[in-house]
């Protein structure tokens, strides 16, 4: 079963909204162009997207050089 889920988002501080039909987190990331691999995500990347709606956050790591 495929879900039409709404994703909102700050990425970087600007507020987007992507639309999905992902079944898991980790689907929904991907379509997003997430990287989960060292990610922090506040749920499973397994756990299921329903219609009721999800709430997670994902911390992603941000390469910073200092001269």
């Amino acid at each position: 079963m495929h879900v039409l889920v709404v994703l909102h988002q700050d990425r970087d501080g600007i507020a987007l909204d992507e639309w999905t039909t992902a079944n898991t987190v980790g689907q929904a990331l991907a379509d997003l162009g997430v990287e989960a691999e060292g990610a922090e995500v506040s749920l499973p990347l397994d756990e299921t997207l329903t219609e009721d709606g999800a709430s997670f956050e994902v911390v992603t790591p941000k390469g910073v050089t200092v001269v």
